[in-house]
């Protein structure tokens, strides 16, 4: 019986030696395609690695003092025709910097040459490949921005319809209840009891076509709960949604908050602002004493003051903003400061002041002081494109709030860098020798 079982132990152990032989070497690190830690891999090993890889044979390419750029395979895909040699006298003079720093001549870190297919490039360059794509990307939304800022508003409703939910109002005076905007370009604007609840009570949107306003049902005592949001339309529409701080409209729209991307897209006109005329924080204090000493100068010019006084003051204030020439170029972020800034309009803050307790009884006065800000915001979008339409529909194309555009340029920008280890332009072969 003993030895039966020893026998069973040494065809279990032989049978586990052979498992054991027959197990490929497990790596303490990352497999990677391009992957040289083992000089001499096996047939098999190199056939299923080529198998698994979009990893191109390719041969390394250096500089004329040996840096490593980007492969032969790669090169040809990114620029158009054979790189031109770097200038001698720049060359002689990389040499001479390096050789006065004991660099000439060491040795730099090489690695494998990365090569795989790329997607083509849209264009002759680089600048304009990123460039269609981001144009692409921008679409439909871009052209609707455009087209929106050269529209009229319509005439503002005189009479404002007491029913919740929205209500659209054309142009003849009539107005009907609908569900929700039917636009594809809207400017909005809500208003919020911040005393009593951070939802929206009211809300008002233009288009080119139509005003329209909602009316939360608990501001009408037809809903015990205050917690309503506001249904702007079928999420699988493209639509833009212009307003100043949009994202405080944005957290009371209903569709953001579905599990589905809505293809809302909004377009910030503080954001607008800031990109060309805004000011820092540290600046802020500055401007506002001059905006406090210039309102002062104003109220006594057009007193009854003496003339000379009035010159004198006038003389004063000269000197003051030729010592801060930027105060006379920015304001602050307000809608208020904003559009008296780029357009000359005043709004009139205190016409906006309502009383929580009253708010039902006056709620067609509040609808237009809610349908007041609605207009600068669109009057704003139509000044930034007439002043500088070029630079700001760039900045647009950032400003265009969507995960989708920044995900999609984001991706094309991967597939152009991704496992490239240098990208140096005919332009740059010296400069990069001075980094060194």
């Amino acid at each position: 019986m003993a030895a039966s079982s020893m026998r069973s132990q040494q065809a279990s152990l032989l049978r586990l030696r052979h498992v054991v032989r027959q197990r490929p070497p497990y790596s303490c690190t990352r497999p990677y395609a391009t992957d040289s830690s083992n000089d001499h891999p096996s047939p098999a090993s190199s056939t299923a690695s080529r198998r698994s890889s979009l990893s191109v044979p390719a041969e390394s390419r250096f500089n004329e003092i040996g840096v490593q750029q980007i492969s032969s395979h790669i090169y040809p895909q990114i620029f158009s025709g054979k790189a031109p040699p770097a200038a001698e006298d720049l060359v002689r003079l990389s040499k001479d910097h390096l050789q006065r720093h004991d660099l000439l001549g060491k040795n730099t870190d090489s690695s494998e040459p990365v090569a795989f297919d790329m997607p083509e490039i849209q264009g002759q360059t680089l600048d304009e490949h990123f460039y269609k794509l981001a144009m692409d990307s921008a679409e439909p939304y871009l052209g609707l921005a455009k087209k929106y800022s050269t529209a009229n508003a319509p005439p503002r409703p005189r009479k404002w319809a007491r029913r919740s939910g929205w209500t659209k109002y054309h142009q003849d005076g009539s107005f009907e209840p609908v569900e929700a905007p039917d636009e594809e370009m809207l400017t909005f604007d809500v208003e919020v009891l911040w005393h009593q609840s951070s939802y929206a009570v009211m809300a008002c949107a233009v288009s080119d076509k139509s005003w329209y306003a909602w009316l939360s049902p608990w501001l009408l005592g037809e809903s015990e709960s205050d917690r309503h949001l506001i249904p702007l339309g079928d999420p699988r529409k493209p639509r833009i949604i212009v307003g100043h701080n949009i994202g405080y409209d944005r957290a009371r729209i209903a569709e953001e908050y579905e599990l589905d991307q809505s293809r809302n897209n909004f377009i910030d006109t503080m954001s607008l602002h800031v990109a060309v005329n805004g000011m820092c924080s540290r600046q802020r204090p500055t401007w506002n004493m001059h905006r406090k000493n210039r309102e002062t100068r104003d109220k006594i010019a057009n007193s009854d003051a003496a003339a000379d006084l009035a010159a004198l003051l006038q003389a004063k204030g000269d000197v003051d903003e030729e010592e801060e020439l930027w105060v006379g170029r920015s304001s602050v972020n307000s809608l208020r400061d904003v559009a008296q800034f780029h357009c000359g309009i005043t709004i009139d803050k205190a016409k906006r002041e309502w009383s929580p307790s009253s708010i039902e009884k006056v709620f067609a006065t509040s609808l237009t002081n809610c349908s007041i800000t609605v207009l600068p915001m669109l009057i704003l979008l139509t000044e930034f494109t007439r002043r500088s339409s070029q630079r700001l529909w760039k900045l647009a194309l950032i400003l265009l709030v969507s995960q989708r555009f920044a995900i999609s340029l984001l991706r094309s920008c991967l597939s152009i860098v991704h496992g490239i280890h240098t990208l140096q332009t005919q332009k740059l072969h010296t400069a990069s020798c001075l980094m060194l």
